[in-house]
């Protein structure tokens, strides 16, 4: 900060003013896009989709996020017991690469979900192709594993829904050990 302080006191007039006029148009700009335009993050209704979340959870619920980069807003909305149980979809292999086939999201939501008869189905960036797929793999397996949709709430580039099943259903880690 002392040595951009230092540069602007050793610039001539004109180009220190050319440089304040730029600052000061690009911070406009961006406020005015942050104000204004209906698909900036901040107008999405992140607040109001984690109140559905947060008025409606319970314990032992699960909590789905996709995708799984934008779990600062859940933790900064959500109570610390709520967001302890918050899962990201997809995972992710030793190497980096996202496990989002059918078989591999199969196996970390029945890991992820694990006993849980209440899954929160939260996601956003829905018109991104991959992430609309992820979804849509997520709410299948849910209703193959007999949850059913309680609660639908789309939102402004946000989607809540909240799925159940009988509370008493069985479960296994490995699907093999089923009798």
């Amino acid at each position: 900060m002392i040595l951009f302080a230092r540069f602007l006191s050793d610039l001539k007039p004109r180009p220190f003013h050319l440089l304040a006029t730029a600052l000061v148009l690009l911070s406009l700009g961006s406020w005015a896009d942050q104000s204004y335009n209906p698909d900036n993050i901040v107008k999405w209704d992140n607040r109001q989709a984690m109140s559905i979340v947060s008025s409606g959870y319970q314990t032992g619920d699960t909590i789905l996020l996709i995708p799984n980069f934008v779990s600062s807003i859940p933790e900064y909305y959500l109570q610390p017991e709520a967001y302890a149980n918050l899962r990201k979809v997809p995972s992710f292999d030793a190497h980096g690469r996202p496990r989002n086939t059918p078989a591999e999201l199969a196996q970390d939501l029945e890991r992820q979900v694990g006993p849980s008869y209440r899954v929160w189905l939260v996601s956003t960036w829905q018109e991104t192709p991959r992430i609309a797929l992820d979804r849509a793999l997520t709410a299948r397996w849910l209703v193959s594993q007999n949850f059913r949709v309680v609660q639908d709430n789309p939102l402004r580039k946000i989607r809540v829904t909240l799925y159940e099943t009988d509370p008493n259903r069985d479960f296994f880690i490995n699907p093999g050990e089923a009798q």
